[in-house]
């Protein structure tokens, strides 16, 4: 918790400044996550025509800009939801299309998301342009916090850690399961097909060495087929993840995805745990990580000294 003010040299520093970006940082995600699954509920893999042209004209010239952060070593997914000002997260997850799924998701309502989203981006603006903040500025924050916390909380227990999905363990059960049966490798590939109303999920399981996925080998191994795909669900502990798309994609598509993920293989191991990987590669915003002991109860989750 932030605790008044420190001097770097001559300089006051107010650490509430600190706790608040953190935070921020933290919420924002999630809410961009929510968009992007509330979009692909909805439309599959066509979830990118549904961007209103107003803001598409926007983010064009914003993906144009990419090129030239690359030199400083940076994350820059060209992900146009991860691209999108607060402002226009707000009216594309409030919107008429794309609300009802969205509600779902998190069980939140319309208006208070609005209103919360628009204070969280007051309070933004004041941390990004190095205004000082005081307590009362982290008050009034812990109320928007722990309003959007409650929905990302059910959002959590939607996606990384829903316990209600079918497994498909034979090919008569579903279409996609026979190519996916057709990967099993006992010893180097072990994998089936898990199913939600909306959502596939290939999920593979840890195979020796047992040691930590390579995560820049992994987001390389999706770079073709990321704009199908909703996220990849990362053991945050161990080599075992999850590719995540909708059941609306066409066939074609379905088979991209599963070969992708058939191709990786080659560099797929490191003993690097994920905290020490290339961090660009590490936040890609198709990369979400769970642990176990941060299973939904809580906003914001806390870690268990014995994850």
């Amino acid at each position: 918790m932030a605790d008044g003010i420190e001097f770097e040299g001559e300089v006051p520093i107010p650490q509430w400044n600190l706790e608040l970006y953190r935070r921020i940082y933290l919420l924002e995600q999630w809410l961009r996550r929510i968009v992007m699954a509330g979009l692909m509920s909805r439309y599959a893999t066509q979830w990118r025509s549904a961007i209103p042209t107003e803001i598409s004209a926007n983010l064009k010239q914003r993906r144009r800009q990419l090129a030239a952060r690359t030199f400083l070593d940076v994350e820059s997914s060209d992900n146009v939801v991860w691209l999108l000002t607060l402002e226009e997260l707000k009216q594309l997850m409030t919107s008429n299309f794309i609300w009802p799924s969205v509600k779902e998701l998190t069980g939140l309502q319309r208006a208070d998301v609005l209103a919360r989203v628009d204070e969280l981006r007051e309070i933004r603006n004041v941390v990004g342009h190095n205004r000082a903040t005081t307590p009362r500025t982290l008050r009034i924050f812990e109320g928007v916090e722990q309003y959007l916390g409650q929905g990302i909380d059910h959002f959590r227990n939607e996606t990384l850690y829903s316990e209600s999905n079918a497994i498909f363990s034979h090919a008569e059960d579903e279409p996609l399961a026979e190519a996916v049966e057709a990967l099993w490798e006992p010893g180097t590939r072990q994998v089936f097909l898990q199913a939600s109303d909306r959502f596939y999920a290939m999920v593979s399981l840890p195979v020796p060495p047992f040691a930590y996925i390579s995560v820049p080998d992994l987001v390389e191994a999706i770079h073709d087929v990321r704009h199908l795909i909703l996220a990849v669900y990362v053991n945050g502990v161990a080599d075992e993840f999850s590719v995540v798309w909708p059941r609306g994609a066409l066939d074609a598509e379905h088979q991209q995805v599963i070969e992708a993920i058939a191709a990786f293989h080659v560099g797929r191991h490191t003993e690097l745990p994920y905290s020490e990987q290339d961090p660009k590669h590490v936040c890609d915003p198709r990369i979400w990580f769970y642990f176990d002991a941060l299973r939904p109860g809580g906003w914001p989750p806390t870690m268990e000294d014995d994850r």
